[in-house]
């Protein structure tokens, strides 16, 4: 009888952090002859591979040779298979936190193997050129895309693989947007719409009227998709928008949400010069605020980019929307029309 084995079977199936010597016994008596020694030397051999641990203030069962009446269950350390596969690895994978943690070995394993295979072929060649991250991803594991989910890039963490080493580029997702191919101004005027309506009205006018809104000539229109452009916007630096040739100004909602994708826009890029569009804002609040309906759910903006974006305006301005906010009102951008852009566009 192989009593290492069978007990090894029965702490698998038992459900507590302890056990008591007693219960080991009494499960080995009811399976077959049961010797001590081979008792004791079985559980002397499961402290040894760290599988159990005593609770020495457990005191000892009074037997000979002694046994303590009680032991704590220890996740099972790594097998000589794990530590062989471990060892077999490029060279190029750090291997420390799998060989502390037999369940992180577990989960990502597969991915282990795959990009030890990738490493190890003719194909690391290909580290050479750069690739988009999803055509990397794709190359390696098959997933294209696995090394942008959070699962790849908690991998890519375990495994202390960097995008640098990979050498791949992250690719900005585009934004919609329009130009004025006759603008010939030394900077470049962009307006940010945060919502689909007024970007495709306002877009409808300037084609028709001329790029100018309230006085200010545009050269590009963006379509801002609401808290998408805090990541979209990179695509600019891809239409030739840089922070030096241009200045940005941006037209959402009056409500405290409008107000944080706007702070979080301007955070984001904090390197180009971004504005609130405030005479559009003085217009919406001049046309609507008197039939400004009640928000419909809860919003919220931090005291400090509230007070941020009120900066932008002049102090009666600023007074009316602050008073907007304390009654729970809001005014949504479509509260200017397309009659309304209609006389305010180009030499309007």
């Amino acid at each position: 009888m192989n009593v290492k084995k069978i007990l090894m079977g029965f702490l698998d199936e038992f459900g507590g952090v302890f056990v008591e010597s007693f219960e080991l016994e009494e499960f080995l008596r009811s399976r077959d002859n049961f010797d001590y020694f081979s008792f004791y030397e079985a559980i002397s051999e499961l402290v040894f591979l760290g599988v159990l641990s005593p609770v020495r203030n457990s005191g000892f069962n009074g037997r000979n040779p002694p046994l303590y009446n009680k032991y704590r269950k220890r996740k099972p350390g790594l097998s000589a298979e794990d530590r062989e596969f471990l060892d077999s690895l490029d060279p190029a994978i750090d291997t420390s936190r799998y060989r502390k943690s037999p369940d992180l070995l577990n989960r990502d394993k597969g991915f282990l193997e795959l990009l030890d295979r990738f490493l190890k072929a003719s194909d690391r060649e290909s580290l050479r050129v750069p690739s988009s991250i999803n055509e990397r991803s794709f190359e390696i594991f098959g997933d294209e895309k696995f090394l942008s989910s959070a699962d790849g890039h908690a991998f890519l963490q375990n495994a202390s693989i960097s995008e640098d080493f990979l050498n791949v580029y992250r690719t900005p997702e585009p934004f919609f947007f329009s130009s004025d191919s006759a603008y010939s101004g030394s900077l470049f005027n962009v307006l940010v719409i945060e919502n689909k309506d007024t970007f495709y009205t306002i877009k409808r006018c300037f084609f028709s009227n001329g790029w100018r809104l309230l006085g200010k000539v545009f050269s590009h229109l963006v379509y801002g998709e609401g808290k998408k452009i805090i990541k979209s916007f990179e695509f600019a630096l891809e239409i030739g928008l840089t922070p030096d040739s241009c200045r940005v100004f941006y037209f959402g909602d009056l409500d405290p949400e409008g107000i944080g994708i706007f702070e979080s826009f301007r955070e984001r890029f904090s390197d180009y010069d971004i504005c609130p569009f405030v005479e559009l804002y003085e217009e919406l609040l001049t046309v609507n605020f008197s039939r400004a309906p009640k928000l419909r759910r809860k919003q919220r903006v931090s005291a400090e980019r509230f007070s941020r974006f009120l900066e932008n305006f002049p102090r009666e301005v600023s007074e009316r929307i602050m008073e907007l906010f304390d009654s729970e009102r809001y005014l949504p951008q479509e509260g200017l029309n397309f009659q309304f852009f209609d006389k305010v566009t180009g030499n309007g």
